[in-house]
């Protein structure tokens, strides 16, 4: 099974950031004027860029420029590190030994495919202590869709682990998106949390996990569903 590739999803999923990133962003959006009117889970895709642009051209009748899109990346990067100067964010419980003592060790390949922007994804993983991290992380910041995010994560990892192909990829994340991502592309998944709509999409499954304190290898092999 190490040639089964792992693809995390990061807010939610191994950090407990949502409440701080989606503040964060809201805030951001104010700061330039922006009126946000539905729920974030309500955008076609569920990224930074996508919603972003969305609100833009709500607001503006007009798609923002890529000096706009970087002018929000570069405020909602500096904002994010001021909020987290003195309080980190936390992990998801186990997440980090989950990938230090059972994939790590055990020769499985892993890399991270997020919805979020990349300075934001960076900061949130910066406690895990991972090697060449910015090689294994696809964002948000110049794709849509979680499809497209999903897939250069599968190219970055197979320029990273030297492999042609991998048999197999389970994406493991929080929301409905990420599993409808995995139905979408064919592969693997695994919950992580408490998301009612993800347990009801699921249903009597054992694919679910609370977090990751005590999980063992094996038991995402025997509970991932394909």
């Amino acid at each position: 099974m190490n040639n089964t590739l792992i693809i995390f999803d990061i807010d939610g999923t191994l950090t407990d950031s949502i409440k701080v990133h989606q503040d964060l962003y809201a805030a951001v959006l104010g700061e330039m004027k922006l009126k946000k009117e539905e729920e974030f889970g309500t955008y076609k895709h569920h990224t930074d860029r996508f919603i972003f642009c969305e609100i833009y051209f709500r607001n503006h009748g007009v798609q923002p420029d890529e000096e706009i899109i970087k002018q929000f990346y570069e405020l909602t990067g500096s904002r994010y590190a001021e909020l987290t100067a003195e309080s980190k964010v936390d992990e998801i419980r186990g997440a980090r030994s989950f990938i230090k003592e059972q994939l790590e060790p055990n020769g499985v390949p892993y890399v991270f495919a997020t919805g979020s922007i990349a300075r934001l994804a960076l900061a949130k993983l910066e406690s895990f202590n991972i090697g060449s991290i910015e090689l294994l992380l696809s964002t948000s910041d110049e794709m849509d869709s979680r499809e497209e995010i999903v897939l250069d994560a599968v190219a970055k990892a197979k320029i990273f682990y030297k492999r042609k192909q991998f048999d197999k990829a389970i994406i493991i994340g929080d929301g409905k998106w990420d599993y409808l991502t995995a139905k979408n592309l064919n592969m693997g998944f695994l919950g992580i949390g408490n998301n009612p709509a993800l347990k009801e999409m699921l249903g009597d499954t054992p694919a679910m996990w609370n977090d990751f304190s005590g999980r063992m290898l094996s038991e995402l092999w025997e509970q991932a569903i394909f």
